[in-house]
């Protein structure tokens, strides 16, 4: 619902409508609020908050926190974790792209910088707070409005998303 909401109103939220702007800080808030309440103790269920954040994070520590903002490196990360849960199968194809173009209709960027090694992404990513023993673990799209967290992720796999 949501989702859709971007997509058909991408004008009058880009254009700061005050109707638009409110309906989303509203609905955002309210699902945030939900998950918060069923997980108040962080014991999992948050997580499905960090969707983008894992790569984004590591994304932001490759480049020195300098040039990209927070939210730019998250939608990259976004684009990322669909393209690998669209790999392994976890998430349609096409639901994949959905998020990527979404992310392309809002101007943000949604590809890793050129001069970005995968291998400098997969050293931060093995060091976030989400990994155990180092291995990744992200939270992955199942399809659109659905994640799943905690996904161990194999390290070709997410390298040769990283690489495309």
């Amino acid at each position: 619902e949501l989702f859709a909401y971007l997509k058909e109103r991408k004008d009058d939220i880009m254009a700061l409508d005050d109707d638009a702007l409110t309906h989303l800080v509203k609905r955002s808030c309210q699902i945030k609020a939900d998950v918060v309440s069923r997980d108040e103790r962080e014991g999992g269920l948050r997580a499905v908050l960090n969707f983008g954040h894992t790569i984004g994070h590591a994304l932001e520590t490759a480049t020195g926190y300098s040039r990209l903002l927070h939210g730019e490196a998250v939608a990259i990360g976004m684009v990322h974790a669909a393209r690998l849960a669209a790999r392994v199968g976890q998430m349609p194809e096409a639901d994949s792209r959905r998020v990527e173009d979404i992310v392309k209709l809002y101007g943000l960027p949604h590809e890793l910088p050129r001069d970005v090694e995968p291998s400098a992404l997969m050293e931060a990513m093995a060091r976030d707070k989400k990994s155990v023993s180092g291995e990744v673990r992200l939270v992955l799209p199942e399809r659109i409005g659905k994640v799943e967290f905690g996904v161990a992720v194999e390290r070709g796999q997410l390298e040769s998303v990283l690489r495309l």
